[in-house]
């Protein structure tokens, strides 16, 4: 009886370590984060840099990582919420990413109010050292 007890006891602390898992979680050198929902309208997210990239995500997850930002370099960062259709419907003003951990809040836009964001920069060359930054909407 003693063996069929610790037999079945097994698969229980197994189970109960599985559980405890955390999520996985990506590490990132920089953080901005949007205090606002993504509008019900969005399909798309740009992620502008203004010295380097702009990179386009599917809307659906909320949370973006962008790589490849030089590191001896203050960041410019505007976020671009787009519909089915490419038009903007949400845009944050500019932000210097002066710190790890910044924040910015989401801006409507009415119909051809808000002008696209455009980047003037380059890509880091292969090898040097670059930053991450991730993205995401807290609502």
């Amino acid at each position: 009886m003693a063996t069929t007890v610790r037999n079945l006891r097994r698969p229980i602390i197994l189970v109960g370590l599985i559980g405890c898992q955390g999520s996985p979680a990506t590490l990132v050198d920089l953080q901005l984060d949007v205090r606002d929902s993504l509008p019900s309208a969005a399909a798309s997210v740009r992620i502008c840099i203004a010295d380097g990239v702009s990179t386009r995500f599917a809307a659906a997850s909320g949370s973006y990582a962008v790589t490849g930002l030089a590191v001896s370099v203050v960041h410019e960062v505007t976020i671009e919420v787009m519909d089915a259709d490419d038009e903007l419907v949400a845009k944050t003003p500019a932000i210097l990413l002066n710190y790890p951990y910044n924040e910015v809040e989401l801006d409507s836009c009415d119909a051809g109010e808000c002008v696209p964001c455009t980047v003037s920069g380059e890509i880091p060359a292969e090898g040097t050292w670059t930053q991450v930054l991730g993205v995401r909407f807290l609502q």
